[in-house]
């Protein structure tokens, strides 16, 4: 395939000049697309590897190729391609400069700054960081009239400076008393409960303080024993003797009391 005829830079607008790859500029000059697929690639640094498989050695140079990548031609990157005249990215009338490594800088005008000018110095910055505890500041990259401030969780106002009280609520239970932090709380548990919420009644009986078969109940922060039979204690740990019983008593015959003899006359 043969390659469509290349304009070189500062070459009169003429017929060398494809148009399907370029255009003639207001100077009379033919400008190349820059982004003409098939023709300009990208730049092309020394040392790097061509479609065709060779190295390239001219810094600078930006390789032409045809769609079919059969040949390549090294031709001068224009400056007017670069970003600063093609299409500067520097907002709010800037200066685009060229800092000829491949990057460029916005001076900015009075009143802007960032990387492209974009931002104005605003209510954010003229009030110097008026936002509490974090708070973001905004203003619209400067163009709002006033400044909010986004807070973060656990902060309410207007500067984000009011700690929200976390124990409003009341949270803990069973008589616990709630201490705030930022954004979160703790319970400190009344004896005989835990858990977050001090909502766990801990089990008293979980140890096995009853003996000798008892049934253990439990209580706040404390249990109760069910002792069996001849057992006694908080713990049914004392053993109740077997009673020891009297003799039965027998009264003696009454019939001769007194010794009074029963007769008979005949």
């Amino acid at each position: 395939l043969t390659p469509h005829s290349s304009c070189l830079v500062g070459d009169d607008c003429s017929e060398r000049c494809n148009l399907a790859h370029g255009s003639c500029d207001q100077d009379g000059k033919c400008r190349r697309q820059r982004l003409a697929l098939g023709w300009l690639g990208h730049l092309w640094l020394q040392g790097d590897r061509l479609p065709n498989g060779t190295l390239f050695s001219s810094p600078g140079h930006v390789g032409h190729i045809n769609p079919l990548f059969s040949l390549i031609h090294n031709v001068f990157f224009p400056s007017d391609i670069h970003i600063c005249e093609h299409q500067s990215p520097c907002q709010n009338g800037a200066q685009c400069i060229y800092d000829r490594d491949g990057e460029y800088s916005c001076l900015c005008p009075e009143g802007f700054h960032g990387k492209d000018c974009e931002m104005k110095t605003g209510p954010c910055e003229k009030a110097g960081s008026p936002c509490k505890n974090g708070g973001q500041c905004q203003d619209e990259n400067g163009f709002a009239s006033n400044f909010t401030c986004r807070c973060l969780a656990g902060f309410v106002g207007a500067l984000c400076e009011h700690d929200v009280d976390d124990c409003l609520m009341r949270p803990c239970a069973n008589g616990a008393t709630c201490h705030d932090g930022v954004n979160r709380f703790s319970c400190q548990c009344q004896v005989g409960f835990e858990g977050r919420f001090c909502t766990i009644n801990i089990n008293d009986c979980a140890s096995q303080p009853c003996k000798n078969g008892a049934k253990c109940y439990d209580r706040i922060n404390d249990y109760d024993c069910v002792c069996p039979d001849r057992f006694t204690g908080k713990t049914c740990e004392i053993s109740v003797p077997e009673p020891t019983w009297p003799p039965p008593y027998h009264p003696a015959n009454q019939e001769n009391a007194g010794g009074v003899k029963s007769t008979t006359s005949e």
